[in-house]
């Protein structure tokens, strides 16, 4: 007697966004701050290389303007945090662009923006703040057309008494050429869209 045991395949790693990590025309970065990948680079006092990355042609550049770095894998300052993400494409440039930011802190968060290099860039957004004055916050952009470079930035500010902390960052994004954008705009990416802006 033969017994065949079907072995389940791993699950594929869900992004920030509609899509799957790893699915064409998409890329994933995350930081966690740890002590090979954080460097001091002036002004801006720290620039942090993300630990895991995938189908990015080049890493996103986070400059993070804090008092200190902690070997435990976050950034401290009794004021505030600023940090600035430089978010370059592809050089054969797509029509639509949706882009989603998760960060871990403590603190106030404010001050999101988004700045497309390109002139006359449109986007839409969504901010989720975390719970009370701290915690998990995610933001988003459906951005048309898909600039050369996106920058993105945010401020986190400290509490009465306290320190402003930054713990991680995680970017997700998708590229959408055409012809396949009024499609996609038409059906599934508009409803990943708006569902997500309904349900977060």
């Amino acid at each position: 007697m033969c017994v065949l045991m079907a072995t389940p395949a791993p699950a594929t790693p869900k992004s920030l966004g509609w899509w799957n990590e790893g699915d064409p025309g998409t890329t994933h970065q995350e930081w966690h701050f740890t002590n090979a990948k954080s460097i001091s680079a002036p002004p801006y006092n720290w620039e942090a290389v993300p630990e895991d990355t995938d189908n990015h042609p080049t890493f996103v550049q986070a400059y993070i303007d804090a008092d200190r770095w902690s070997p435990s894998g976050s950034f401290y300052d009794n004021t505030s945090i600023m940090v600035s993400l430089e978010i370059e494409n592809y050089p054969a440039l797509n029509k639509y662009k949706e882009l989603w930011v998760d960060i871990g802190y403590t603190g106030t968060l404010t001050g999101i923006n988004a700045n497309g290099v390109t002139v006359g860039v449109n986007h839409d957004e969504y901010y989720l703040p975390g719970p009370g004055p701290s915690g998990e916050a995610e933001f988003g952009y459906l951005i048309i057309p898909n600039p050369y470079q996106e920058d993105i930035w945010f401020t986190i500010n400290a509490l009465a008494g306290e320190s402003a902390v930054l713990d991680y960052i995680h970017v997700d994004t998708i590229c959408i050429p055409e012809p396949a954008t009024l499609l996609l705009l038409g059906g599934a990416g508009l409803v990943g869209w708006l569902r997500r802006k309904r349900t977060l």
